[in-house]
């Protein structure tokens, strides 16, 4: 069976800065590096002026989102004063990145599952090589797509230390069940693209799921088919609401940063 993995890149990551936005007692710099495919990848890096940094973040964002996308901006500025820095890119098709005529849903398919995956590593590479960054121990947060694309790409990659990821799962069951009489080619595929496949390779590295009690998009079956296929150590959070409307998110991203700073800082 086809299997995703990391594709490697010779290019030179050339980072640029871009653009600096104060914003009171923390900035946003706007990067540009090199991806695997040779393109430049667009990516904010929340700075604090005041507070040393004691573990860099990953981001990953959802399916229509971007490196600005609120639910991740918001909560990287916040996290900022806590000594988090959040290094958030825009994936393949995404925010600057995206192309005319082609929907966000073509980053789904093998190649653009696999290019995503590149560009996670290329951000890593970038992140290692920046003197505030290199020595921190280093996390990983996918928000639903970035599930689907996060858990092969921390699988493969083992530099990010631990990982969170939300309103995300296994869905390859449930299409399985729904269809029973699916040719083996097709289910052969899904399961290549199934965050599932891949979710026993996190094995030694904490991995926390919060996923919402009414999500449409991924039942608490689907949530719990992933959960069970990841290795230890890891944890399962429930919270009220859908896949995008959350009565109290403050709870989410306070458990969310209590992860990062109790498990990853203090136990790694």
């Amino acid at each position: 069976m086809f299997r995703l993995s990391i594709p490697a890149s010779a290019e030179p990551l050339d980072p640029e800065k871009i653009e600096e936005k104060e914003l009171g007692p923390w900035s946003v710099e706007t990067w540009h590096i090199t991806g695997v495919n040779g393109d430049r990848i667009p990516l904010n890096i929340n700075v604090s002026e005041t507070v040393k940094p004691k573990i860099a973040l990953l981001g990953g964002h959802g399916l229509y989102g971007s490196k600005d996308a609120p639910y991740l901006k918001g909560a990287a500025r916040r996290w900022t004063k806590d000594a988090v820095q959040t290094i958030i890119p825009d994936l393949p098709f995404h925010g600057d990145r995206s192309v005319d005529g082609m929907a966000p849903e073509q980053a789904m398919t093998p190649h653009a599952v696999q290019r995503a995956m590149g560009d996670f590593s290329r951000t890593v590479d970038f992140v290692k090589s920046r003197p505030q960054t290199a020595a921190l121990p280093l996390a990983f947060v996918g928000f639903s797509m970035s599930t689907m694309l996060g858990v092969p790409f921390v699988a493969a990659d083992d530099r990010i230390d631990a990982s969170a990821f939300v309103v995300g799962g296994s869905q390859m069951e449930t299409v399985f069940n729904n269809d029973p009489q699916m040719p083996e080619p097709m289910k052969e595929q899904l399961a290549a693209l199934d965050p599932a496949t891949y979710a026993g390779g996190t094995h030694g590295r904490p991995v926390l799921m919060m996923n919402a009690h009414q999500d449409e998009a991924f039942s608490r079956k689907s949530a719990m088919d992933l959960f069970d296929a990841f290795g230890s150590p890891k944890m399962l959070n429930f919270f009220e609401g859908t896949h995008v409307v959350w009565p109290h998110p403050k709870l989410v991203y306070d458990r969310l940063l209590a992860f990062f700073l109790e498990l990853v800082v203090e136990d790694l």
